[in-house]
Order: C-alpha cells, then sequence, then structure tokens
C-alpha cells in the first residue's frame, strides 16, 4: 500500500516541448533555434533526436510585379546530437534534410478544411498535387526550390546556458542560448542561403503539478541568398516567439500543445501573403519509454491567413 501511494505521489517527468518549426521554405533556410528544455544536458552525456515533418504547402499572391507561389509537399528529417560541455553548458548540432515534390494528400487536405469549416484559400480551384515553389520580382527569379531532390539542409551549432534548472525545490527555469548556422545547404535548389546566420534567444519553464509550461524568444540576423540580392531583395531578420504545455498523464504519456509566432524573412516583397507574419499552432501526444527513449506524434496547422504550411505533419524520437 505504501509503495502504491508513493508511485502516485511520484512527481511527474517531462521532457520539454516538441522541436518543431515552421516549415515555410524560405523560413527554412534561415536559422532557427528549436524549442527545447531549460535543463543541461550532463556533463559528459549525450541526448540524440531524430525530427521528421512532412508539410502541405499552399499560398499564392501577386502586386506590383512581385509574385509569390508556393504549391507541393516537403520532408524535412533531422538528426541532432546535445551534449553537454560544463555544469549547466550544451552544445548542440543538427543535421537536417530536406525534400520537395508534388506530393499526394491535397485531396485529403482540401476534404480536412471542408469537415473543420477552414478557408481553403482557393486549393479547391487548383489542380491537385502539382509543385511549383517560387518567389520572384518583376519576372527575376528570387527564391526557388528544386522538385524531386534531396540534400543537406544549413547546419546549425547552438550553445546554451542553464541558468536555473527546474527541480523540486523551485519549479522554474531559464536558460540563455546562441547559435551559428553553417551555409551547408544547396543555395540553388533552395536548401540553404548560401550565408552564415547568427541568433541569440532564451527559454523559461515553469511547472506546476501534472503541467510543464514552456516559452522560447529569438532574434536570427538572416543572411540574403545572391539569387535573392540579385532579384533586387533582401532577406529580413527573423524574430520569434512562442510557448506550449506538457500534461503528464499517466503510464508515461503526455498531451502537448505549442504555438510560435515569427516575422516572414521576405516581409520585404510587395504582396501580403510574403510579408506578412506567421502563426502557427502545434498539438500532440508524448510517449516516454523506461529506456529513457520519448516518442512524439504531432500535428501543426496555421493560426494565420498567409501561412505557407497548410497542415504538418510530425514524428519525432529523442534518447538519453
Amino acid at each position: 500500500m505504501s509503495t502504491a501511494l508513493a508511485a502516485c505521489a511520484a512527481a511527474p517527468e517531462f521532457s520539454g516541448p516538441m522541436s518543431v518549426r515552421n516549415q515555410h521554405p524560405a523560413q527554412l533556410t534561415v536559422l532557427h533555434m528549436t524549442p527545447q528544455s531549460t535543463r543541461s544536458v550532463p556533463v559528459g552525456e549525450a541526448e540524440l533526436r531524430w525530427d521528421n515533418a512532412y508539410t502541405s504547402l499552399w499560398l499564392q499572391g501577386s502586386r506590383q510585379g512581385d509574385v509569390l507561389d508556393l504549391d507541393g509537399e516537403s520532408w524535412v528529417t533531422t538528426l541532432a546530437l546535445r551534449t553537454g560541455l560544463l555544469e549547466g553548458l550544451d552544445l548542440g548540432i543538427e543535421l537536417p534534410f530536406l525534400y520537395y515534390s508534388s506530393g499526394f494528400v491535397d485531396s485529403f487536405i482540401i476534404d480536412w478544411h471542408d469537415w473543420f469549416g477552414f478557408p481553403q484559400h482557393q486549393r479547391d480551384e487548383f489542380p491537385e498535387d502539382q509543385f511549383n515553389v517560387v518567389a520572384s520580382r518583376g519576372g527575376r527569379t528570387a527564391f526557388q526550390v528544386e522538385e524531386d531532390r534531396f540534400g543537406i539542409g544549413d547546419v546549425p551549432l547552438t550553445l546554451q546556458y542553464a541558468l536555473q534548472e527546474p527541480s523540486e525545490e523551485s519549479p522554474f527555469g531559464f536558460a540563455l542560448r546562441g547559435a551559428v548556422e553553417l551555409p551547408s545547404g544547396n543555395e540553388k535548389a533552395g536548401f540553404g542561403n548560401g550565408k552564415t546566420d547568427w541568433s541569440l534567444g532564451a527559454l523559461a519553464e515553469y511547472r506546476y503539478g501534472s503541467a510543464a509550461f514552456t516559452g522560447h524568444a529569438q532574434y536570427t540576423f538572416a543572411g540574403t541568398p545572391s539569387r535573392v540580392r540579385r532579384a533586387g531583395l533582401s532577406f529580413h531578420d527573423v524574430p520569434s516567439v512562442g510557448g506550449g504545455v506538457e500534461w503528464a498523464l499517466e503510464r508515461g504519456w503526455a498531451l502537448l500543445a505549442q504555438t510560435e509566432w515569427e516575422a516572414s524573412t521576405l516581409r520585404r516583397m510587395r504582396v501580403n501573403e510574403a510579408n506578412d507574419s506567421q502563426w502557427l499552432l502545434w498539438a500532440g501526444v508524448r510517449k516516454r519509454f523506461a529506456n529513457g527513449l520519448v516518442l512524439d506524434l504531432g500535428l501543426g496547422e496555421d493560426l494565420s491567413t498567409n501561412v505557407a504550411p497548410d497542415i504538418s505533419f510530425w514524428i519525432g524520437l529523442r534518447w538519453r
């Protein structure tokens, strides 16, 4: 009986937010530090992560010679390693791979929007399963993604320092972090911006009972690809802010919800579909296994009108 009571009284375990981000093709070429826990990795230990996002893209607009046409589907798979360097100080590296195609889920997305009464934004008026991902000014291509091509993206290196970690004595956590992104992605194929991006940010966490509330903010100094500059445009820096909650259930299960707002790196274009800020919502479920493995399943939806990712399906695996 005492053992059972002790188990019921045990503090829930939390794994932090899902490591999701906006899957807009242009935003993917700009450094973005994905959300994570304020807790550090102990010195000499490592955390491995494998993330997968499959996204349906749809956004079109034109004005005064500026044209944006984003129609297709993308798969982004990322291998990540995070290791403890010193007490409270982590080093992280991510290796992203990208693949774009005309895809196969347009019919499902149209039905999905009908079921829930979401606006179609003219998606149902165009042929299904087509591909065109391009932004241009005056007929000159500024940004374009090649179809049916698999390649590596830009590689970010992140340092994170935990000023305070949540514990039984204090439910608060706070960390600072900074990152640099190496221009390893093919700029012509739309996998990178060909420049070195920099970012500074902070993480916060508060635990109350069975819930852990998280927040993150960052500012990225974005480089402009050569093709974008030749077209008379430039990439804008990208500030972003977000928050989420992890609700611990029994037997290692948890419910997840998080949201993020970020500015568009294409906001120098004259079309609202390109320059409006972007706001997304993610919802998911998590299963923690006894061997330290954590499985996340999630779904991402747009909360503002002019967001290219119409819907994203998410699978993440983490092991420490």
